[in-house]
């Protein structure tokens, strides 16, 4: 096995890790105390200055871990994930919360890099209403 195989296991893995505790930090303590354990963690490590590439990189990983895994955790999850691997890049990005309503309410979480939208179809703001963005857990209130 090469060594960017191995790599390449260890982000699928840890991915994975972070996608589950994530999603079950959220069901036991909320969004607001998720979010603030994954700020106390950050170790803000830049990996090269080249933002896209992060931004591949982050999404790649991600996308990587979640067809490989039987648990792939709900958009909120994801996007929190997502969130905190392109903050400890060094990368602001903003958490979107969307809501949809036709005959069953609906919401959605993406992730934005300025108007890129990472983590969701290009439609999303056609589908969802954004109804909260978020740079950080202190403007959760």
């Amino acid at each position: 096995m090469t060594l960017a195989r191995i790599k390449m296991a260890v982000v699928i893995i840890q991915n994975i890790l972070l996608v589950v505790l994530v999603e079950f930090s959220l069901r036991i303590i909320g969004i607001k105390r998720t979010w603030k354990i994954l700020e106390r963690c950050l170790i803000k490590k830049r990996i090269s200055h080249d933002d896209d590439q992060e931004l591949k990189n982050s999404l790649a990983g991600l996308a990587n871990a979640m067809k490989r895994s039987p648990f792939k955790g709900k958009c909120l999850a994801r996007s929190l994930v997502l969130w905190w691997q392109l903050k400890r890049r060094g990368i602001s990005s903003t958490l979107h919360i969307g809501v949809q309503s036709r005959k069953i309410m609906r919401a959605h979480a993406w992730v934005q890099y300025g108007d890129r939208i990472l983590n969701a179809g290009p439609n999303v703001h056609s589908r969802y209403r954004a109804m909260a963005q978020f740079n950080n857990p202190k403007e959760l209130g």
